[in-house]
């Protein structure tokens, strides 16, 4: 066991020193083809010219750059290798030669995936040392950012793939001359690993082949969270479902037109649902003015929805509302309106039960300015609309002072009215004395000679007065409302 552990510890600097072989030799390859002719180029290529060839003759003449290609008279090519060797390649190889050997695979990855960051690069170089292979996605974007097939470049471009940049399927037309149809049978069409000529991983296809059980995927289902996580992606929605389809069934389908979404989800799901109601629906009340939290089942939205397929549905389009009207939906499927108005009245009342007793208009109108100091209303007046638009709310009399009408033991009408039901209730003559405090309970800023003068002389004669200062109910009074 120590031995085999100690044969690992040795060969480890070796397998370094490959990847560093082969970092260089890609360098060489990268340089040839920037700063050398297809005829130069070629004759590296022909007669295996590596690096460690063109190494041992820095510094050497032209007649020894024949070594390179035995018995062939090459003397022009064999000139601009040389200038090359000495130009571009010799300050290159000096750097190179002498990155640590811990460094070598993060520069050479990044030489494979330069639309990487180093954060990015740290990631790729720990998952290959512990896998053996790249993450799939990085292989698949690199494929596709680079690729000069038409097919796959309008692809890439109209997803973000290879500059972070969408394309329309117009702009796409336009760019590469094709009809906007012609277009759209590109960027729609179930792409496969296929057409891409790419090997992967065994594990890795079986790992994405999983993503086959659901009939449809957003950046919220187990299965993405896991793939994101285990190979540290950080795209949009959009680009994680375009590379996703290479390895699955499932497609990137479209919801709306207006405003359309995409969607990773297999088609015979989606042509089961029928979203037109559910999104005209959302376009009527999101513009709706909401003065309270609202919550819409999206439910509500599907009548007849097929029960086999109702928590997906409800699910996918719980995505949909959270991309498209950016708005929050709860875990059982409920669409959170906020708040975007006031309603002066409702604020009102929740004042006054606040408060648990009659108010006047004044000392309301201060209570609503502390909640709400940026509303437009600058005088208490202003609030009186509003309360008399509310049957919860009303005034104690003629008075500005106002109430709930659930509360009990409160009279709404005026003085008049009161009198009248305190001298029914009581079925006898009452003196001032007696009347007045059961007026102040209810009105308590008015007086003895206001009450006094009220009985007495009140137009429709509906009080009497007897010598000993007393009051009743007149006989016409009664006789008109038996």
């Amino acid at each position: 066991m120590k031995n085999a552990a100690k044969d690992n510890l040795q060969q480890k600097p070796f397998d370094y020193l490959s990847k560093k072989t082969e970092l260089v030799n890609k360098k060489l390859e990268f340089l040839a083809q920037k700063h050398l002719s297809t005829r130069a180029c070629n004759l590296l290529k022909n007669y295996h010219v590596s690096y460690k060839s063109l190494v041992i003759l820095f510094g050497k003449e032209l007649k020894d750059y024949f070594v390179l290609c035995p018995g062939a008279k090459l003397q022009k090519t064999l000139a601009d290798i040389q200038e090359f060797n000495e130009t571009f390649f010799k300050p290159e190889y000096m750097q190179l030669k002498d990155i640590p050997l811990d460094e070598v695979l993060p520069v050479l990855f990044k030489m494979d995936y330069d639309f990487l960051d180093d954060e990015d690069i740290r990631f790729v170089v720990s998952f290959y040392e512990k896998y053996k292979y790249v993450p799939a996605f990085y292989i698949l974007r690199k494929r596709l950012k680079t690729t000069e097939e038409k097919e796959f470049k309008i692809f890439s471009d109209y997803f973000g793939i290879s500059d972070g940049k969408y394309y329309s399927q117009q702009e796409l037309a336009k760019k590469y001359s094709l009809t906007t149809e012609r277009c759209r049978q590109i960027v729609t069409k179930h792409q496969t690993l296929a057409a891409l000529d790419l090997e992967f991983n065994q594990v890795t296809l079986d790992y994405y082949r999983h993503l086959n059980a659901n009939n449809y995927l957003t950046l919220k289902n187990r299965e993405i969270t896991r793939i994101i996580s285990r190979e540290h992606l950080s795209k949009s929605y959009k680009q994680f479902a375009a590379l996703c389809q290479f390895f699955s069934d499932l497609k990137v389908n479209v919801i709306g037109s207006h405003y359309p979404i995409m969607v990773l989800a297999k088609e015979s799901f989606i042509k089961r649902i029928s979203f037109g109601y559910a999104l005209r629906e959302m376009e009527r009340i999101v513009v709706m003015k909401q003065s309270k939290d609202y919550y819409l089942p999206i439910e509500d939205l599907f009548p007849g929805i097929e029960e086999d397929i109702k928590e997906e549905t409800l699910g996918l389009f719980a995505f949909v509302v959270e991309t498209r009207y950016n708005l929050k939906t709860t875990e059982d499927h409920k669409v959170i309106f906020s708040a975007n108005c006031i309603n002066p009245g409702e604020v009102i009342i929740d004042i006054l039960k606040n408060n648990g007793k009659p108010m006047s208009i004044y000392d309301i109108f201060v209570e609503f300015k502390k909640r709400h100091p940026k509303h437009k209303y600058k005088y208490p007046k202003r609030l009186r609309s509003w309360m008399i638009r509310k049957p919860e709310i009303r005034s104690l009399g003629m008075t500005s002072i106002y109430a709930l009408t659930e509360w009990d033991n409160l009279f709404f009408g005026n003085i008049k009215e009161l009198l009248i039901k305190i001298l029914s209730e009581n079925g006898k003559p009452m003196s001032l004395d007696e009347i007045m405090p059961k007026v102040l309970e209810i009105f308590p800023k008015t007086n003895r000679l206001s009450i006094c003068n009220t009985l007495k002389f009140d137009i429709l004669k509906r009080f009497t007065v007897i010598e000993d200062d007393k009051f009743y109910l007149s006989e016409l009074y009664l006789s008109q409302n038996k």
